[in-house]
């Protein structure tokens, strides 16, 4: 019922039915610890295992159930709660390996680990084309610029790393309206962002 979030759906690919998922694993892992009946067990884990795979950011609660199942396992001494969490890990790991190996398989290539990720924390400390630590190709540029090479990739994001660091501490005033710009950007309502950046 969150009318900003559909007006997000051009670019967030997949998290209103990733979050409509995770959300009904969280109401079935609260029946689960309250009732101990395994059959809300097997929904959190099939319900989160869809939700990771549909959006990796759903890994986070995912994590919390794990923690929320071993600290009650260990808190009420129900191994079975530990063996939940572990299973609810390697359904979520086998599900992305089986999505691998099977791309692998129907397209006759290895995929690789793809672009380092310290590519994002560079770019989220760089000016962005609508605001600072947006979007502006870096998280992608220097690893296709580089014929795909994720080394070479990652020491320039190292590099770029460290040139905002340098240019935030040479300019504290520079550095507090940047996070200003790039957190007022990211927590503002919705409903606007999703207009600003769909343009």
């Amino acid at each position: 019922t969150c009318l900003p979030l559909f007006f997000f759906f051009p670019f967030v690919y997949g998290d209103v039915i990733s979050m409509a998922f995770i959300m009904a694993a969280s109401y079935y892992i609260l029946s689960y610890l309250e009732s101990g009946q395994l059959r809300w067990s097997w929904l959190v884990i099939l319900l989160t295992t869809i939700a990771t795979q549909l959006k990796t950011n759903n890994l986070i609660p995912a994590i919390a159930f794990v923690i929320l199942l071993v600290f009650q396992g260990i808190r009420k001494k129900k191994p079975a709660y530990l063996l939940q969490a572990v299973f609810l890990i390697v359904c979520i790991q086998a599900l992305q390996w089986g999505v691998t190996q099977f791309y692998e398989a129907r397209s006759g290539l290895d995929i690789t680990s793809g672009a380092p990720r310290t590519l994002h924390i560079a770019m989220g400390l760089q000016e962005g084309t609508r605001s600072a630590g947006q979007y502006n190709g870096y998280s992608l540029d220097p690893y296709l610029d580089n014929d795909c090479n994720a080394t070479v990739a990652n020491q320039l994001a190292l590099e770029s790393i460290q040139e905002s660091i340098s240019t935030f501490a040479k300019d504290p005033a520079y550095m507090a309206d940047f996070f200003y710009r790039k957190l007022s950007s990211e927590w503002a309502d919705p409903t606007y962002n999703s207009f600003y950046s769909t343009d």
